[in-house]
């Protein structure tokens, strides 16, 4: 079986506000990894600076080690000269040495100074990425302390929902079990009305010489209700007459039927007669009127039976 999903519900005005669990884990795994990423490069580009500025003081020192031998030699070549011609302080051939070292240290000052300042310029650069990282960093603190937030009250909206849902099963549950207590009772009502039909009419007394019994009502799927009943002779004497059946509505039940030879049954009968109609459904139809009229054409049984649904 498939386990159900949580789905998590932001109070408002759109639906857009409609997270799912598993989703908003995405997004705090993302965040989480998008922090690191931020601390890790903010480190490395630390690392790096400190590596360059290292890197610089050691060719600064490189460079002060040459000027220091290169003043150590001209010393040196000084000394010398003066040793051998201490008449002659200075010859052409020392002015160009010196000359040439002169412009050999300028040379090499000023590409110092040069790469210096490509230094600086790239620690400048590092540094403005360094503070947009930091910003950067604090933008994604600041949406995680508000999805974290949002994500309480939704905590607290779905258990609150919680709540009311199992409340509203509860109620369910108990209209439930009133509409199971209902249906049996219409059930047994339908029982009764189908094993005991309820007479709404009778024009003859418990001592009529003609009653009915084992009355049938069927409804056919031509649209048709078959009826199938006994006429039972109640008397002594041989009785005779016609009987007819009709589908009635509860306003004609109460008007007297005219006696119609052309409609009805005759029967003859010392006991009984199994009488067989069928008749022609209509939906203002809810009873079944049977009427027994002697040989003097004088009515002396009218009962109604209602039709079953």
């Amino acid at each position: 079986m498939k386990k159900l999903e949580t789905i998590i519900y932001i109070v408002g005005p759109k639906r857009s506000w409609e997270f799912q669990a598993r989703h908003v884990k995405r997004i705090f795994l993302f965040i989480l990894l998008v922090i690191l990423g931020l601390g890790g490069t903010i480190g490395y580009q630390e690392y790096d600076h400190l590596q360059a500025l290292k890197k610089a003081d050691e060719k600064l020192d490189q460079e002060n080690l040459k000027n220091e031998k290169l003043l150590a030699l001209i010393a040196r070549i000084r000394e010398e000269g003066m040793k051998d011609n201490p008449s002659v302080t200075t010859t052409d051939v020392d002015l160009s040495k010196q000359q040439k070292l002169n412009e050999q240290q300028s040379i090499l000052i000023e590409q110092q100074r040069k790469e210096l300042g490509d230094l600086k310029g790239v620690l400048t650069q590092r540094e403005r990425v360094i503070q947009q990282f930091q910003l950067e960093k604090q933008s994604t603190k600041d949406q995680v302390i508000d999805l974290q937030e949002k994500l309480r009250v939704s905590q607290e909206n779905f258990e609150q929902a919680s709540l009311e849902t199992q409340t509203t099963q509860q109620q369910v549950q108990d209209i439930q079990k009133e509409l199971e207590i209902a249906q049996k009772s219409l059930d047994e009502l339908k029982k009764k009305n189908s094993v005991k039909p309820k007479i709404v009419k009778s024009s003859a007394t418990s001592k009529s010489v003609i009653s009915v019994s084992n009355l049938k009502i069927a409804r056919s799927a031509s649209n048709k209700i078959n009826i199938s009943l006994r006429i039972n002779n109640n008397s002594k004497q041989r009785q005779s007459g016609r009987v007819g059946i009709y589908l009635s509505s509860n306003e004609n039940a109460k008007k007297p039927m005219p006696y119609s030879a052309g409609k009805t049954q005759s029967f003859a009968i010392r006991r009984f007669k199994t009488i067989q109609r069928e008749l022609v459904n209509n939906q203002s139809s809810k009873l079944v009127r049977v009427i027994v009229w002697n040989s003097k054409k004088d009515s002396i049984l009218d009962q109604v039976f209602p039709i079953p649904n």
